[in-house]
């Protein structure tokens, strides 16, 4: 446990100290963190793909072992398009976390447009079989143009 509570602390410190934008949700005893960050763009033929990395911290906040089984991602762009994800685990993995222990990943994501948001699920089974969904908080994508945009 103590080292569950050190590496929780140290993603804090490192990644969401200053950070304006961090989400957090706790739905059926599971805790999601969530922040993005945008990384520029790459042109491909006439159009140009915007990129961010978006950090996830789940930590099982509850008193049952819960194992990850399934995502599910809705992931909107400011140029009306919505698309949705599903599939198993989480970056190849289905971790399992027992009472106070936590799972951190990172990820990429595109759009056509320079600016939209994400939001999801996770689906995970309790020790007694049961399934419960967790939720992933809304964040937004938000490039520095669509920043300067906003600030005109």
């Amino acid at each position: 446990v103590a080292e569950h509570l050190t590496i929780r602390k140290q993603w804090y410190q490192r990644r969401v100290r200053g950070l304006r934008d961090v989400h957090c949700q706790t739905t059926n005893g599971v805790k999601v963190t969530v922040y993005s960050f945008y990384m520029g763009t790459r042109d491909e033929m006439q159009e140009s793909e915007h990129w961010w990395r978006y950090s996830i911290l789940i930590e099982n906040v509850g008193d049952v072992t819960v194992q990850l089984r399934e995502r599910t991602w809705c992931i909107f762009s400011n140029c009306d398009s919505k698309e949705t994800l599903t599939g198993r685990g989480i970056v190849g993995q289905e971790p399992v976390l027992r009472p106070s222990q936590c799972f951190q990943y990172s990820s990429l994501v595109s759009l056509r447009s320079n600016a939209g948001h994400m939001w999801g699920t996770y689906l995970f089974e309790r020790e007694d079989r049961k399934f419960i969904n967790v939720s992933i908080p809304p964040f937004l994508l938000i490039s520095k143009s669509a920043q300067d945009d906003t600030a005109k």
